[in-house]
C-alpha cells in the first residue's frame, strides 16, 4: 500500500515541481528584465546629475565631451545657454530623429507647466518627470528636461537615453537563466525524492501511533477484565470471599466504564460530533465547584487545595459548564497524582484584556521538557503515573480537546520552586 502511495506521491510532486519550476522561471525572467530596466534607469539618472553638475560649474562645454558621452551611453543631448541653442550636431544616431523626440518631450513638459525659456525662480534648478518616450520604429527612450540657474543666467537641456533591450547583458542574463533552469530541474528531481520520503514518514508514524493506541486500549481493557474473571472464579471456589470479590469486581467495572467513556469522548472529538451545551458561565462558581469536587480526594492523599479568587468578581465566559468543570477536575486530579504528601495545589484565575486564564498550580515533582511535549497525547503517562491504575493517560487529551472546543488554549509551564502549572486561557464574555 505504501509503495502505491509512494508512486502516487511522486507523480503529484512531479507535477508540483513542474509548476514551481515554471513559476520560478517566469519570476526570474521578470526580475532580470526589471533589473536591466532599473540599471538603465539608474544610469540615466546618473547622466542627468552629471550633466547638471557640468552645466552649473563649467563655463565651457566641449564637443568632444558631449560626443564621447553620447556615443558611449546611447544618449541624445540638447543644450540651451540663456535661450541660445548650443551648436552640437550630435554623434549618436538614433532610430527616431532628435527633432521628433524633442517635440514629444516639449509637449510633455508643457503639460507639467515647466518652461525652459527662462531662469528658474524658486530654486536653483527645475526638472521635469522622467518619461519613457516611444519612437517611430518601436524604439524607446528615457527622457527628461531641466533648467538650471547659473551665475550668468540659466542653462537648460533635453536628455534622452535609448532603452537597450538587446544588449550583451541581456544575452548573458538569458544564458544564466537557462543554466538556472537546468540546475533547477536537477535540484527539483532531488527534492521530489526527499519530499516523497518525508511525506511517507508521517503516514508511517501515524500507523505506528494507531497501532500503539489500539494496543494500549486493549491492554487497559484487558487488565480490569482479568481482575473480574479472577475474582469471579475465586468467588465460585470460596463463597466466604463473596463481599471482597464483589467489591473488587465493582471497582474494576467502574474503572473499565471510565475508560470506555473516555475513549468514546475522544472518538466523538475525532468525528467532530462533540456537542457543547453553551451558556453564560459564572467563573467564580466554576472555580468553587471545582474546588469542592476535588477537595475530598486531595484530603485522602493529605494534599491541600488552595482557592485564590480576586477581590472583584470574575467575568463570565460562554461555554458548557459541565465540560469546563471537567477540564478543571482533570487538571486538579492530575496535579494531585504528581504532588507529594503535605504539599499544596493552587487554583486561581487572572483577568486579561480579552481573555480569562485559569491556573492549576502544583508543587510536586514537575514535568520534564521532553514529557511536556507529549503529556497531551493519548495513553501517554510519565513514569510515576504508570503505577497509578486510576489513570489511563487520557485525561489531559480530553482536557485539551475540550479547551479547543471552547476556542481556548492550554499550556504547561514550570512552577517557581518546582512543580507544574497548567494554564487554560479562554475568551471572556464581559
Amino acid at each position: 500500500m505504501l509503495q502505491h502511495l509512494r508512486k502516487h506521491l511522486i507523480r503529484i510532486y512531479t507535477i508540483i515541481a513542474g509548476i514551481i519550476l515554471t513559476v520560478v522561471f517566469i519570476i526570474t525572467a521578470l526580475f532580470l528584465n526589471y533589473q536591466n530596466s532599473r540599471s538603465q534607469y539608474e544610469q540615466f539618472t546618473n547622466h542627468v546629475f552629471m550633466i547638471q553638475n557640468k552645466l552649473q560649474n563649467d563655463n565651457i562645454i566641449s564637443d568632444s565631451w558631449l560626443s564621447n558621452l553620447e556615443v558611449t551611453n546611447h544618449l541624445i543631448i540638447w543644450i540651451n545657454d540663456n535661450g541660445n541653442p548650443l551648436f552640437f550636431p550630435g554623434m549618436f544616431v538614433s532610430k527616431t530623429s532628435r527633432s521628433v523626440l524633442m517635440d514629444k518631450m516639449s509637449a510633455l513638459i508643457e503639460k507639467e507647466g515647466i518652461s525652459l525659456s527662462s531662469r528658474p525662480v524658486s530654486a536653483d534648478s527645475i526638472q521635469s518627470d522622467i518619461y519613457i518616450i516611444k519612437g517611430d520604429h518601436r524604439d524607446k527612450y528615457y527622457g527628461t528636461a531641466m533648467s538650471i540657474a547659473t551665475n550668468g543666467g540659466y542653462r537648460s537641456f533635453f536628455l534622452f537615453q535609448q532603452i537597450d533591450t538587446n544588449s550583451k547583458d541581456m544575452f548573458k542574463q538569458r544564458i544564466t537563466l537557462v543554466l538556472i533552469n537546468i540546475l533547477g530541474i536537477f535540484a527539483l528531481f532531488l527534492l521530489i525524492r526527499k519530499l516523497v520520503d518525508r511525506s511517507l514518514q508521517p503516514v508511517k508514524e501515524n500507523q505506528q501511533r494507531q497501532t500503539q493506541f489500539i494496543a494500549a486500549a486493549s491492554h487497559e481493557l484487558r487488565s480490569p477484565l482479568a481482575v473480574i474473571r479472577t475474582n469471579n472464579s475465586l468467588h465460585k471456589e470460596n463463597l466466604n470471599e463473596y463481599e471482597n470479590c464483589e467489591r473488587i469486581i465493582e471497582t474494576e467495572c467502574k474503572r473499565m466504564s471510565r475508560l470506555i467513556n473516555d475513549l468514546l469522548l475522544l472518538a466523538s472529538g475525532d468525528a467532530n460530533t462533540w456537542s457543547l451545551q453553551k451558556s453564560e458561565v459564572n467563573t467564580d462558581t466554576l472555580l468553587l465547584d471545582s474546588y469542592e469536587s476535588t477537595i475530598s480526594l486531595a484530603k485522602k492523599k493529605e494534599i491541600r487545595i488552595i482557592l485564590k479568587l480576586p477581590d472583584e468578581s470574575l467575568p463570565t465566559i460562554e461555554g458548557d459548564y459541565e465540560r469546563l468543570l471537567q477540564i478543571l477536575t482533570i487538571l486538579i486530579d492530575n496535579a494531585i497524582s504528581y504532588s507529594e504528601i503535605g504539599s499544596s495545589i493552587e487554583l486561581s484565575a487572572k483577568i486579561e484584556k480579552k481573555t480569562l486564564s485559569l491556573y492549576v498550580i502544583d508543587h510536586g515533582i514537575g514535568i520534564l521538557d521532553e514529557d511536556k511535549k507529549r503529556v497531551f497525547e493519548r495513553f501517554y503517562r510519565v513514569e510515576k503515573s504508570r503505577k497509578d491504575k486510576s489513570h489511563f493517560g487520557l485525561g489531559l487529551s480530553i482536557a485539551k480537546e475540550l479547551v479547543t472546543l471552547h476556542h481556548g488554549t492550554i499550556k504547561i509551564v514550570d512552577t517557581i520552586g518546582g512543580g507544574s502549572t497548567f494554564v487554560v486561557t479562554l475568551p471572556r464574555q464581559s
